[in-house]
């Protein structure tokens, strides 16, 4: 995974953990990719 898509994916998560409402797009992204960037950091 490149780091666009893993920076892409922290921002979204980060959005997430906010409380604040996803876009159509980024529910997608998340669906697709998931928790990969928790499992590619460590």
């Amino acid at each position: 995974m490149n780091n666009q898509t893993t920076e892409t994916l922290k921002k979204i998560m980060a959005k997430k953990t906010l409380g604040l409402p996803l876009t159509p797009h980024e529910i997608a992204f998340l669906t697709l990719y998931g928790n990969t960037t928790t499992e590619a950091t460590k």
